[in-house]
């Protein structure tokens, strides 16, 4: 450790080595000053540690608090980097959440455009339906004929077994059920009206 001496100590060595240097004195009585003087000095700096004992203890009392400051922002460290470690797996989560949802968003469009198309497909065509109910069979017959011929191809698409059926999936589903028994109905009131007219016309044929 470095050695604390006075002016006046410093002053008596340098005139120790002044005198070495000039040669005055021997070697032996040289070292056996120089000795005396090293003496001299390690004796001073304990008394100024003793002296300073106050100082060295609250020196070392901050030390100690520092010690304990760096001990605690050690451990607050260690808390906050598992309170991080749990922030990005929370963050990690709430990314492959938000990731699964704009899946289904557009899952979801893409079944909702399917279904619209579906929707579309399975109303019942006002001027088929028109035409069908109310037969015109003098003036109509080739609107009628080709009405009755859509009609028996939407029949076939909402029939399960069909070849031409919509998929298994589609026909379970009710608004497909309730396009088939409207167009049952169509079909079952367009039969009765053809049946009839025909009729009318082999009891015309029959009295002429």
């Amino acid at each position: 450790s470095a050695v604390l001496i006075s002016a006046k100590e410093q002053a008596d060595l340098e005139g120790l080595l002044d005198m070495y240097a000039m040669g005055i004195g021997d070697v032996a009585d040289f070292m056996q000053a120089l000795s005396r003087e090293h003496s001299a000095l390690e004796a001073a700096n304990v008394h100024t540690v003793l002296a300073n004992g106050p100082l060295v203890d609250s020196v070392v009392f901050q030390l100690r608090k520092v010690q304990a400051m760096l001990v605690d922002l050690d451990e607050n460290l260690e808390v906050f980097d598992v309170k991080l470690r749990h922030m990005r797996e929370d963050i990690a989560a709430i990314e492959t959440s938000n990731n699964t949802l704009d899946r289904q968003a557009v899952n979801n469009g893409k079944l909702l455009a399917t279904l619209e198309g579906l929707f579309e497909q399975l109303k019942m065509p006002r001027k088929m339906q028109s035409t069908l109910d109310n037969p015109n069979y003098e003036r109509d017959l080739d609107a009628i004929v080709r009405a009755a011929g859509k009609l028996h191809q939407r029949l076939q698409r909402l029939s399960p077994g069909h070849p031409s059926s919509m998929s298994a999936h589609l026909l379970l589903l009710s608004v497909v059920r309730e396009a088939r028994y409207a167009a049952e109905g169509l079909a079952g009131r367009f039969v009765e009206r053809s049946v009839g007219h025909l009729r009318a016309l082999l009891n015309q044929a029959t009295k002429a």
